[in-house]
């Protein structure tokens, strides 16, 4: 059985143990340790935690910020069977945890749930503009992008398609478009256009 504490300066362990039962109500064997919310010194927090834990158990100790005061007491009072991780952060807890719940703790499983809870740490703006790009690149299967923020080249076919079926064909013919020049869709209709052969005007 492994042993579950989280710590941290004021509330954000409080909320942070709130949320996981929320989100994963099989995890129930959590105790949290809010810091200075009180007159009790941090080291009689951490002793009493750490004091009700068996000595045949391994502990898992989620700290809010490496170096800080919280997690120095942990260290302070480190043992054989406590094992400490700072900078946590729902990702780390939730993913570890859940592991937890099919094979043993280990040393190479905490490294591991942390590489996993670094990678969803995204400036998401970025993700979605590089994200197809990315998967285009690397995946073995082809990639249909239907739509990005740069891009929208299931529309442009559609509108090239439309064209074509009233013209009877593409090439030499000019195609106008009205409106946010910067956008997606004006963006696959530059691309269409110069691939097809088709005079393009965009006007914004």
């Amino acid at each position: 059985m492994v042993k579950v504490i989280i710590a941290s300066h004021h509330k954000l362990a409080d909320g942070m143990g709130d949320t996981l039962k929320y989100l994963v109500p099989s995890l129930t064997d959590i105790e949290t340790i809010s810091a200075y919310l009180d007159n009790e010194p941090i080291d009689s927090a951490v002793e009493a935690a750490l004091g009700r834990c068996q000595d045949t158990e391994d502990v898992v100790v989620f700290t809010d910020l490496l170096g800080g005061s919280v997690n120095q007491e942990f260290v302070r009072q480190l043992k054989p069977n406590v094992h400490v991780i700072a900078g946590m952060n729902l990702p780390i807890i939730m993913t570890l945890l859940l592991q937890l719940e099919n094979q043993p703790l280990s040393e190479e499983l905490i490294t591991q749930s942390i590489e996993e809870a670094k990678n969803q740490i995204i400036y998401v703006n970025q993700f979605l503009k590089e994200s197809v790009d990315d998967l285009a690149k690397y995946s073995g299967v082809p990639v249909w992008n239907g739509l990005t923020d740069l891009f929208h080249p299931t529309q442009a076919l559609a509108d090239f398609m439309t064209i074509e079926e009233h013209f009877g064909h593409l090439k030499g013919l000019k195609l106008v478009f009205i409106g946010d020049t910067r956008n997606n869709i004006a963006n696959s209709l530059t691309v269409m256009s110069a691939k097809m052969g088709v005079n393009f005007v965009a006007c914004g």
